[in-house]
């Protein structure tokens, strides 16, 4: 098989980031701009925003990653319209690594993926990783990939000292070129973690790599659906 492209459908309310300076100061004013008309929007939700932006495309730029999505929308309280000042942002990449990159040196299998990242935890910059499942195959319509569901806190976290953010991340490995392609969703509203890998994995059900000349459709499938 020769892969030429991968993607994903995105829900409603998700846009591609720009990874270009330009195309993100365009990207950030295009998020933001309706924000400021809601209530119980501010400066501060603003810059965080924008940090939370920044921060990404800057971990994007020092990695393979081919394509960036996000949402930002204000938290309203259930059975009312009052804002309770706090952020929805939630975003998804994709990127290429390789069996080198991870330091192993045999060919990528999902039960090589499982032993080498059950062995992964904290990072010398102080970055906290907490499984909040152990590692485990999912299978995918392209084939088996492997989830991790994490919490990162700490520098590795990239919206605070104090902060955390969880993570779910699907590698999926193509024997056919050795890469491992590596999908990976996150969101700092870490109390809505249930609700959000629901999302996550509704929205990986839909991955899809396209062969020379083979036409670009999608045809959404079962979560978790084989």
């Amino acid at each position: 098989m020769t892969i030429d492209s991968y993607g994903l459908m995105l829900p409603e309310g998700w846009t591609a980031v720009p990874l270009d300076e330009a195309g993100l100061r365009t990207h950030l004013e295009e998020v933001v701009a309706p924000l400021r008309e809601e209530d119980g929007w501010t400066k501060a939700m603003e810059r965080r925003v924008e940090l939370l932006m920044r921060t990404l495309v800057h971990e994007l730029r020092s990695q393979r990653v081919s394509f960036a999505a996000g949402v930002t929308h204000l938290i309203v309280e259930p059975g009312t319209d009052e804002v309770d000042g706090r952020l929805m942002t939630a975003s998804c990449t994709i990127s290429t690594t390789t069996a080198g990159d991870l330091g192993s040196p045999i060919d990528i299998t999902p039960d090589v993926l499982i032993r080498l990242f059950s062995a992964q935890r904290d990072r010398e910059d102080g970055t906290r990783i907490t499984d909040l499942e152990p590692p485990c195959v999912h299978p995918l319509s392209v084939g088996d990939s492997v989830r991790l569901r994490r919490l990162v806190e700490g520098a590795g976290a990239a919206v605070g000292d104090d902060d955390a953010v969880f993570i779910e991340t699907y590698l999926v490995p193509h024997a056919s070129d050795g890469r491992l392609i590596v999908c990976q969703y996150s969101t700092p509203v870490v109390e809505e973690s249930p609700l959000f890998s629901r999302l996550f994995e509704a929205m990986q059900s839909t991955f899809r790599v396209f062969e020379e000349g083979e036409p670009t459709v999608f045809e959404p499938v079962e979560a978790g659906s084989g």
